[in-house]
């Protein structure tokens, strides 16, 4: 029925190692058996320090659930500094990636370990299915209609107890579904074209699953993949709703570009990463994924804004035509549908120390092109005067200004003389509690006597009249009637022709909705658990004094410090752990060679808590 904008079309700015950043995602675990060769300690007399501040310190670690480590990105950085930070994810879709390559033969099925180590051509937003068509799949970068491989990764929500898993794939596909909290993916089901098959998977209390799934083309023709799901087994399989769907994005860097081939932002849209400093002059560069002219179109960057020092940031804005900018929870002046050339707008908001949401709309009716952002005040880590780094931006779409977007292009015709005229609904799948601040809707309508045509939106048990026979024909129009209410509920077209003459067409239409308030960007609960670390440099562990850390505590955060100490390595996989503890407390632990150091964050799933340091104070006795 439509594209849902929160998982559309991006292009990777780089690879993990490339990004320079170390990925927990689902519990990827260091080696336990020894510890650090040496670990980082300071000693003053028999007073002693284990300090984990750099990215390589941090990083190391046994355990990191929803939870990742970022180095330190200002400018210049300092390789000395990092800070973890809960896991952020893009809700309602999952993150596919593409290759020029088959991975994969007829017989032999998906090769996965291929895929694992596979040049990545692209790298996008999407759903559980790939539509099925004779075409190469949009925006993963796979640039020929044959021996391509499309994969999709993410989690997906499974209820309790033993799910049915039906696949089908053209030519070949495969998925994987992996225990929570691990990447121990095992097969779950594979189908060559044209058959179908069901797997089964015990999802045993029921949860968040990490999963994967492939399809490969290997001979040119159709293609496509499609995933169904029933629980229990034996049910009426149904495919994976959006609520069921989150992708990890906090490994990508560069904001997220959507572009409509219309000005007000309704019609067909494709999205990519947009991977150059944000934003110099983007609009005379090669046109967007999906945009098919340099006029009439409309693009949206948005993503978030690592500050490395917290202060006033403002941004200035120039384009040709309009532009509005949002920054953390300040607006620019809203001139998005000026036309009469250059258009200049300044933002400016108090950041917070971490990811702030960003914002720009951009729209051009026609002659030039050209949007150009640049940063007018910072306290630190950003030059005055430039644009903003790709290091220093994530495609995390913001809470407080998200937006789905449909497009419906069933024809559908329009009977003469009669108020019945013709519906077309989309029903949102909502994700929170999201109330709309904007809505655009647009139509194309073929019809002889267009005067004779009435256009109205429904939902929420209120109508706006977008044209009536009294009107010109516009078929754009951007009405307030909905502003403030819910997203949730059915959105009805209604077109009806009540005057005798001729019938016609609706050929197509699109609604776009903004909204705030959906669902939380960030994980709600984040984990780190340190190697095993040897305290015994410089003589016999005597006294742990003080566990401690460097934290940024947002309302609606908080943060746990844990220790454990043993005799040996070994012995502490099973030694309790002393805490939940308050940042320089003394542990209630008996003193030992070994030690692990644990954090627990909870977050109100959009203000980001953050750890800089983890330190442990203790006493040693000279040997």
């Amino acid at each position: 029925m439509g594209i849902i904008a929160r998982g559309l079309a991006v292009v990777a700015a780089c690879g993990v190692a490339a990004c320079g950043f170390r990925l927990g995602a689902t519990g990827d675990a260091g080696d336990a058996t020894r510890p650090d060769s040496p670990p980082p300690v300071v000693c003053n007399a028999n007073q002693c320090r284990l300090r984990l501040d750099t990215d390589a310190e941090l990083a190391d670690a046994i355990s990191l659930i929803d939870i990742t480590v970022d180095p330190d990105v200002a400018v210049p950085a300092d390789p000395a500094r990092a800070t973890l930070t809960p896991a952020a994810y893009v809700r309602g879709a999952v993150i596919a990636r593409g290759s020029n390559t088959g991975h994969g033969s007829f017989g032999s099925g998906v090769d996965w370990p291929a895929i694992d180590t596979a040049t990545i051509a692209g790298v996008s937003f999407g759903g559980t299915d790939l539509a099925s068509s004779g075409n190469a799949p949009v925006g993963v970068g796979v640039t020929a209609n044959d021996d391509w491989t499309y994969w999709i990764e993410g989690e997906v929500a499974l209820k309790a107890g033993v799910s049915d898993i039906e696949l089908a794939g053209d030519d070949l596909a495969a998925l994987q579904i992996a225990p929570a909290n691990t990447r121990a993916f095992v097969d779950v089901v594979k189908a060559e074209f044209p058959n179908p098959q069901v797997g089964t998977f015990d999802a045993g209390a029921g949860g968040w699953f990490p999963f994967r799934a492939a399809v490969v083309q290997t001979n040119g023709g159709g293609s496509g993949m499609r995933i169904r799901t029933a629980t229990p087994t034996g049910g009426v399989l149904a495919p994976i709703t959006r609520g069921q769907l989150r992708g990890r994005v906090d490994q990508l860097r560069g904001a997220f570009v959507v572009a409509w081939d219309d000005r007000l932002a309704t019609g067909p849209a494709t999205a990519s990463l947009y991977t150059r400093p944000l934003l110099a002059d983007q609009i005379d560069q090669p046109l967007a994924p999906g945009l098919t002219n340099a006029d009439d179109l409309s693009q949206r960057w948005f993503g978030q804004l690592r500050a490395t020092t917290a202060g006033d940031h403002r941004l200035t804005t120039i384009s040709d035509d309009g532009n509005r900018v949002f920054l953390a929870d300040q607006a620019s002046p809203d001139r998005l549908e000026d036309t009469g050339g250059a258009v200049a707008t300044d933002v400016t908001a108090a950041l917070r120390s971490g990811w702030n949401d960003l914002v720009i709309d951009f729209s051009e009716t026609g002659g030039g092109e050209a949007i150009a952002m640049t940063v007018t005040q910072a306290p630190t880590g950003v030059a005055i005067g430039g644009q903003i780094p790709v290091a220093l931006l994530r495609p995390v779409m913001p809470r407080r200004n998200a937006f789905v977007t449909y497009f419906d292009p069933a024809q559908a015709a329009i009977p003469n003389n009669t108020t019945a005229g013709v519906d077309r609904v989309v029903t949102p799948e909502v994700l929170g509690a999201e109330i709309v601040t904007d809505v655009r809707v647009s139509y194309q309508i073929a019809h002889g006597m267009i005067g004779e045509v009435d256009v109205d939106l429904i939902h929420d048990g209120k109508t706006a009249v977008l044209r009536n026979s009294t009107t010109n024909g516009n078929r754009w129009h951007s009405p307030t009637t909905f502003d403030g209410g819910p997203l949730a509920g059915a959105w009805t077209l209604h077109v009806d022709d009540e005057s005798g003459g001729m019938t016609g067409t609706l050929q197509s239409w699109t609604l776009t909705v903004f909204t705030q308030g959906g669902p939380g960007q960030i994980a709600e609960r984040s984990e780190w658990i340190s190697t095993v670390k040897d305290l015994e440099l410089d003589g016999q562990v005597t006294e742990i004094e003080a566990i401690d850390a460097g934290l940024a505590l947002p309302p609606g955060s908080t943060a746990e410090l844990y220790v454990r100490s043993c005799a040996t390595v070994i012995a502490c996989d099973a030694a309790p752990w002393s805490g939940p503890h308050a940042p320089g407390a003394q542990p209630s632990v008996t003193a030992a060679r070994y030690s692990q150091l644990r954090v627990v964050l909870t977050s109100n799933g959009v203000d980001e808590p953050t750890v800089d340091f983890v330190e442990l104070r203790y006493r040693v006795a000279p040997p």
